[in-house]
């Protein structure tokens, strides 16, 4: 098979405050005629709002991305094992990918607030694999897998993977695997544009010496954040062990239970700077110059950028129930209870004089991982008719930021409390259309309000309350 895909995308920034057009405004050279001033201080005297048109500008940036592929395979059954044939599989590929950024003159020299240099990079990966399934025994099968790769710029890696799947009895299943990955850093997080914005963060190095509130409270900063380009790949190493139990005294009933770790050496990241300031280190802090008592200077710049982190480690349980019940006239009905626990999410990072190794499990990081989530699915089928009822729980977990009680900052961390929604959906089948499916629901059904983070927007809540929709499927053949 060959595959040819080429996507191109033109950004365009509007109503930008030039920094040039600002400093000219300043000196009384601004507007149209090169004749007004603009004044910083107040509305007296007002700024007309022709000079403000002025000042503002817009800009484009322009991405052009191509990726072609070939790849050859085949498989086979040979041989013969006491549980029967050797499966064999293999396959070779070839992949060639290509980037091309392109921005005005006014984003490339930052005068927009972006900094953006032109791109032109591309790469190509010449991969192979061969995968064997051996069954051993009737109740005993093992999977081999071998993964060679060629990156032009990154290298070559050789990826092993071990699966054993253990049926003792027709009720349960026993399956483990380990494995080991590569993955080099993608060209968006190589050279993505650096963009500028504000960020808040504790200055704790100067907290312990001033004890000022300028400094031991959160405080907004200049921050530049982009790609880098002197990231490495990353490499990864994981295990998974489970079981299925399918009871015979309960037809239609399925258990399910595994565990999964994975470990990733210099795991590409971003890493949060106020975690480096809580450890009074200086990656990425730019300072003023230091005062005459040798206090540190005040933090005039804080640069947050991706990076190879030393070791991410992550670990959980997944808990699966599944209960199917079919009945001669009032159709099928069917529940499901899944539930996911993070053990640990442990991120490790050593950068000049800092040392990060931090927990993550149930707190905060750049988005929340709450220890426990699940899902309860309830369903029911009959002929052209069906329903079903989902419930979504979310965790409780520890905020980034510390609770306030009557004004006062305390030393306890803000809980984010656990939250449920329920889901409602209606689906009818319209054999005579082709199967077309008519699907009306209403998702968060009884209204519930997400909890409070005054951290920011985070992915597991969905502020928008209850809505419901109306949903054709028709299919075209």
């Amino acid at each position: 098979s060959a595959l040819f895909s080429e996507n191109e995308v033109t950004k365009t920034y509007r109503n930008l405050p030039s920094q040039s057009r600002y400093q000219d405004a300043l000196l009384g050279m601004g507007g149209p005629g090169g004749n007004q001033f603009y004044n910083p201080f107040g509305y007296e005297p007002q700024n007309a709002p022709a000079l403000v048109d002025w000042i503002m500008a817009d800009a484009e940036q322009q991405d052009r991305s191509e990726e072609r592929s070939v790849d050859l395979w085949l498989s086979r059954l040979f041989g013969a094992l006491p549980g029967g044939q050797v499966g064999v599989a293999a396959g070779l590929q070839y992949r060639e990918q290509a980037l091309d950024q392109w921005a005005e003159e006014s984003l490339l020299y930052g005068d927009l607030g972006h900094f953006h240099d032109p791109v032109s990079a591309d790469r190509d990966i010449l991969s192979a694999y061969v995968e064997f399934r051996l069954p051993l025994l009737n109740s005993l099968e093992a999977q081999l897998a071998l993964r060679y790769e060629d990156y032009s710029d990154f290298g070559s890696t050789t990826n092993p993977k071990i699966a054993l799947r253990w049926q003792p009895h027709e009720t349960l299943l026993l399956r483990g695997s380990w494995g080991t990955s590569f993955k080099p850093p993608s060209f968006s997080e190589l050279y993505r544009p650096v963009q500028e914005e504000f960020g808040w963060y504790i200055d704790v190095e100067r907290c312990e010496l001033t004890g000022l509130s300028v400094d031991c409270d959160y405080w907004l900063y200049p921050l530049e954040y982009g790609g880098n380009p002197d990231l490495g790949p990353e490499e990864g190493e994981s295990w998974f062990a489970g079981t299925v139990w399918t009871p015979e005294f309960a037809p239609g009933f399925e258990f399910q239970l595994d565990f999964w770790e994975f470990r990733h050496e210099d795991r590409i990241e971003w890493l949060d700077p106020q975690l480096v300031l809580d450890e009074e280190g200086s990656f990425g802090i730019v300072r003023a110059p230091a005062e005459a008592d040798g206090t540190p200077g005040r933090i005039v710049l804080v640069q947050e950028t991706l990076v190879n982190a030393d070791v991410l480690k992550t670990s959980g349980f997944d808990t699966t129930l599944r209960c199917r019940l079919p009945t001669e006239s009032a159709g099928i009905f069917r529940a499901s209870i899944m539930h996911t626990y993070i053990d640990t999410w442990r991120f490790t990072e050593s950068l000049n004089n800092a040392l990060i190794d931090r927990e993550y499990a149930g707190r905060y990081r750049r988005v929340p991982v709450p220890r426990n989530r699940a899902n309860l699915n309830l369903s029911w089928d009959r002929d052209a008719h069906g329903a079903a009822a989902n419930f979504h729980y979310t965790g409780s977990y520890e905020n980034h930021t510390d609770l306030y009680v009557n004004g006062e900052q305390t030393d306890q961390p803000m809980i984010i409390g656990s939250h449920t929604t329920l889901d409602l959906q209606y689906r009818y089948t319209f054999e005579g259309l082709r199967q077309a499916v008519l699907r009306i629901g209403c998702n968060n059904v009884t209204d519930e309000y997400p909890p409070i983070n005054y951290g920011g927007l985070e992915p597991f809540h969905d502020g928008r309350g209850r809505f419901f929709y109306v949903r054709w499927q028709q299919p075209i053949r």
